[in-house]
């Protein structure tokens, strides 16, 4: 539905508007309660903007909450790939091109309107306040209120400085392109600091002043005049600060916010293969890795960083002052410079050892604590205990040397900086004696002397943290140009709906490379409704398997398809949506037991979620909780189990994949009933469960035999069976 349908057929649009309201409107895991006007705007400017646009994509962009507001609203959008601008205009002064757009009066900021087209007589909009599209004349304008518009244009991802395909023509790394994003904000820091240098001259020329105009001459008559400009310099100064701080002030929670959403954002994207072959830990420091770089723009080493190149105007002051005193800030400047570069080599190597003993430690706690049961039952806990000693024991050393080299560097430089200031009065007083120079001229250098090396100085002091930057910076731009699964794809094809077919072909897994295959040359071909029996020992793969056809691991070799198209080329989220998929250690996550049930399907009603339940026989034992907390419920691996099954039960999905559940689940009525639910799906949905039982293998028509090492035998189910018999 484009704008010009919605203005001619204005009863379907304002149903499709209520039905895209009520379907956001639904029990779901994301948010509650949207109902409102800027809900309404919203629906209306994506049935305008893409009528294709599934309900699901419009419910995971909303944010979490109770109401949805116009920072909310401008955030979806953002999420559905739009770019937004808000111009102060009146409804009538729009131009076509910026249609549909969103208009907010001055004088009703709870009362928003979408534009939807206009002729030259004419200006048809959406009125949230009456849930009506109307059409006024433009002869009417000058009655309107004045607001802002805000439009929206469609977000191309590779005309951003940060894509891979501009850093690729730029030869960028990731972080530098995205700070040339602020470089206006940049330039107006550095404009604030160098009008800070020209004002901190002020005191040290107000002191030469004093001493050459006032005490020598014994005349005071200069000294009002003197301290009200010093004072009207200091003021000025003071007033630069305060808008130097709030601009690094902005700039360090915008980057924040930006890299910290990104690098997030990047993690959940990568191949599950990559993110579960690195330990919790290593994901944590991955998501902290930027806490570094956001504390060195708000940190004295960035101020440090920007005062550099204006130490040429404190130079420049001095030479005319003392002219050849000016050899001994430059002359220590080199030796800053020397100590620099000496220190930092040695600081580099220590610093890297220390963050991969930091790492391993807390690795092995985390590690501990997950694990601490069997650690117990097996009396492994003096063991673990040495162990961690250990670990301690090397980082402290680590650290120990980390904070000497520091402490090194500070002292050296604190010394190098008392020597200028000794050099400074002795060569000074020879050129007063030789008549260069006037004591206030010396006085006044001493404190130029002290604002150029102070910069330099810190920098010394801070070698440890440039390093710790400097690595952080490095692991921020590895973990952003491993390439996620949308930019993997070769194409992003996408299924209306999933039929069930399955064509493994000649399918080969690794989980490294080097390493032995899990898979070999597996291929079977499952017609949509087949039930598909998965057996094999311990290790075989079977596991993985399932993980392959959802698309979370990557064969070596051959191709998984799904009704034809192979899913490295559909989009990975639309193919995990619409596969049920059991796993064999559910995960629940913080909210309510009822959002993790509807987690797969945010759209169930309460009425679904008793039948999927009382199918995985825990009704009785959830329906008192469902609207409790998770860290309210005790959670037993049997419960989680059959909670799992409900969720795939809800999802209704025409492939259901169900790895291998426990012995008391399958034992009780949730095992009696999922081997129903396998047989009645027969025909209808395709289903490929792990069996070891024989229960299980009965209701099979396909059956995968997986073993380590030999090629995988597949067919029907009496066929592999009777094979199996004669190779034992």
């Amino acid at each position: 539905m484009t704008s010009e349908s919605l203005n001619t057929s204005r009863e379907a649009a304002l149903l499709s508007i209520q039905f895209l309201m009520e379907m956001t409107d639904k029990i779901h895991w994301r948010t509650a309660g949207q109902r409102g006007p800027w809900a309404a705007c919203m629906a209306t400017l994506v049935l305008a903007l893409d009528p294709a646009c599934k309900a699901r994509r419009l419910l995971d962009v909303l944010p979490a909450g109770p109401a949805l507001d116009q920072t909310g609203l401008v955030n979806s959008m953002a999420n559905l790939g739009y770019f937004s601008r808000t111009l102060p205009l009146q409804m009538a002064e729009v131009e076509n091109r910026l249609l549909p757009c969103l208009f907010v009066p001055d004088t009703q900021p709870d009362h928003p309107y979408v534009v939807l087209s206009q002729s030259v007589t004419d200006i048809t909009f959406y009125n949230s306040k009456t849930h009506s599209i109307e059409t006024s004349p433009k002869s009417k304008a000058a009655a309107w209120p004045y607001g802002h518009i805000t439009f929206f244009s469609a977000f191309d991802a590779h005309r951003q400085s940060t894509s891979r395909f501009m850093r690729n023509g730029t030869d960028r790394s990731w972080f530098i392109s995205l700070i040339k994003r602020f470089s206006g904000t940049f330039w107006q820091i550095l404009a604030t600091c160098l009008a800070l240098n020209i004002f901190a001259l002020a005191p040290p020329i107000f002191i030469m002043l004093v001493y050459d105009r006032v005490i020598s001459p014994a005349n005071a008559a200069a000294l009002p005049a003197l301290a009200v400009g010093v004072s009207l310099a200091l003021i000025a100064e003071w007033a630069l600060r305060d808008i130097r701080s709030e601009g690094l002030a902005w700039l360090t929670a915008r980057l924040d916010n930006l890299v910290g959403g990104r690098i997030f954002g990047h993690l959940i994207g990568l191949p599950a293969s990559m993110i579960e072959r690195a330990s919790v830990a290593a994901q944590v420091a991955r998501i902290r890795t930027f806490e570094s770089v956001r504390d060195f723009f708000s940190s004295a080493m960035f101020l440090s960083f920007l005062e550099i190149p204006f130490v040429v105007i404190a130079l420049g002051v001095m030479a005319a002052l003392a002219g050849k005193l000016i050899l001994v800030p430059l002359i220590m400047m080199a030796a800053y410079a020397l100590l620099f570069v000496i220190m930092r080599h040695k600081i580099k190597s220590v610093i890297r050892l220390t963050a991969k003993a930091s790492s391993a430690r807390q690795q092995f706690v985390i590690e501990t604590f997950d694990k601490l049961r069997s650690l117990r039952l097996n009396g492994l806990s003096q063991a673990w205990d040495r162990k961690f000693s250990s670990l301690s024991g090397r980082e402290i050393l680590l650290n120990f040397r980390l904070a000497f080299l520091g402490t090194v560097a500070e002292t050296l430089a604190h010394a190098m900086t008392v020597m200028a200031a000794v050099l400074t009065v002795g060569f000074g007083v020879t050129l007063i004696w030789q008549g260069y120079m006037t004591t206030g001229a010396l006085v006044a250098c001493m404190i130029l002397v002290w604002r150029i090396l102070l910069p330099f100085y810190s920098l010394c002091t801070m070698i440890p943290r440039i390093e710790q930057l400097r690595n952080s910076i490095q692991q921020v731009n590895m973990l952003m140009d491993l390439e996620t699964e949308t930019e993997t794809a070769v194409t992003h094809a996408s299924l209306p709906a999933l039929h069930g077919t399955v064509t493994l072909d000649n399918v080969t897994l690794r989980y490294e490379e080097g390493s032995a295959p899990v898979l070999e040359g597996l291929s079977v071909i499952l017609a949509a409704g087949n039930i598909a029996a998965i057996s094999g020992r311990n290790g075989t793969g079977k596991s993985s398997l399932l993980k392959m056809i959802k698309g979370l691991y990557r064969p070596e070799s051959g191709s998984i398809r799904l009704d034809g198209y192979d899913i490295r080329q559909m989009q990975a989220m639309e193919l995990r949506r619409q596969i049920a998929y059991v796993p064999q250690k559910p995960d629940f996550f913080p909210g309510t037991l009822l959002e993790n049930i509807i987690i797969g399907n945010p759209f169930a009603t309460l009425q679904d979620v008793e039948s999927a339940l009382t199918l995985a026989d825990a009704w009785n034992e959830t329906k008192e909780h469902l609207h409790q907390m998770m860290d309210q419920i005790h959670m037993s691996p049997t419960l989680a189990a059959r909670l799992s099954l409900a969720r795939a039960y809800l999802q209704n999905a025409k492939l259901v994949l169900i790895d291998e559940l426990p012995n008391t689940v399958m034992n009780g009525k949730a095992g009696k009933n999922l081997k129903t639910y396998i047989a009645q799906s027969r025909g209808l949905r395709t289903v490929l469960v792990i069996a070891h039982r024989s229960d299980l293998i009965a209701l099979a028509d396909t059956v995968i035999h997986l073993s380590r090492g030999k090629k995988p035998v597949t067919g029907k189910r009496e066929t592999v069976l009777q094979k199996l018999k004669e190779a034992a």
